[in-house]
């Protein structure tokens, strides 16, 4: 499911890394910005920010160190968070996320579905949930 991305390989000057990024980060599309050290960021408007961050889809946000982003809006902004999605959040430190409109906001928590929450610490959250009219 997840696959190593040789950043360094990609870096031609990393004391004059290319714009919009750091060391040796990658960036692939349009408007995408890799800011952390070995980020990589793909797509339409995606941004990985933290330190070895991966950033893929359209304005997927990768903010913590080592946190993942895959998908439409989708958003990891903790340490180890993965969110993977359509309009997903990935706040917790650990925590993990796959669905739609989905939250997985406590320390390892793990939220599959749509529209579900898992927000306490070591939660988890399967099945679909309220949808807003």
């Amino acid at each position: 499911m997840f696959a190593y991305v040789n950043t360094y390989s990609q870096c031609t000057t990393c004391n004059n890394p290319i714009p919009g990024t750091t060391n040796y980060a990658s960036k692939v599309g349009t408007d995408n910005i890799a800011t952390g050290n070995n980020s990589f960021a793909g797509g339409i408007t995606s941004r990985a920010n933290g330190a070895q961050s991966f950033a893929f889809g359209s304005a997927a946000i990768a903010d913590g160190a080592n946190s993942f982003a895959l998908g439409w809006g989708t958003l990891s902004n903790s340490n180890f968070a993965v969110s993977i999605g359509t309009s997903d959040t990935a706040s917790g430190v650990g925590a993990m996320v796959l669905g739609t409109n989905s939250r997985a906001g406590g320390t390892g928590s793990l939220a599959m579905g749509n529209f579900v929450q898992a927000m306490s610490n070591y939660s988890m959250v399967i099945g679909t949930g309220f949808q807003p009219t």
